[in-house]
């Protein structure tokens, strides 16, 4: 009788214990979803990966003149590419550098929504039906 008890508290405490961890990432998952919904459609504030907004950043950076035009010898001198470009070249290359670093830009920031979206899904898809079962039975031995 003793061990029958003890076996039925440690199975209640599991059971209650696997439902509440359950809810736990149940709400986890909702509220991450809600999360990326929200801030990527409602309010329009991109993730981490958007430069958009600051193509100023990106000329400095790899679409600068400096690392457009200019290479380096094993000295560390500075010599220009292509001589034969006019400024007006030199001024379309960076633009379509621009822009190419702000589509490579707003495809890993759609990537990384799409990857933060399945895994809120997948932890949903995991916990929702180890609560429901979990609860089934709590639900059972509460009726007996």
């Amino acid at each position: 009788m003793e061990n029958t008890k003890k076996t039925g508290i440690i199975r209640s405490v599991y059971l209650y214990l696997v439902t509440a961890i359950a809810i736990v990432v149940l709400l986890i998952s909702v509220i991450g979803s809600l999360n990326i919904v929200i801030r990527e459609y409602v309010f329009g504030v991109h993730g981490s990966w958007d430069n958009l907004s600051y193509p100023m950043e990106i000329k400095g950076g790899e679409c600068s003149e400096d690392a457009l035009f200019y290479s380096y010898d094993n000295s560390g001198k500075k010599y220009l590419i292509d001589t034969s470009l006019t400024a007006e070249q030199k001024k379309t290359k960076t633009d379509e550098c621009v822009k190419k670093v702000e589509e490579r830009n707003k495809l890993q920031n759609d990537n990384q929504i799409k990857r933060d979206f399945a895994q809120y899904l997948a932890m949903f898809l995991v916990a929702f039906p180890l609560y429901l079962y979990h609860w089934s039975i709590i639900r059972k031995e509460a009726k007996k």
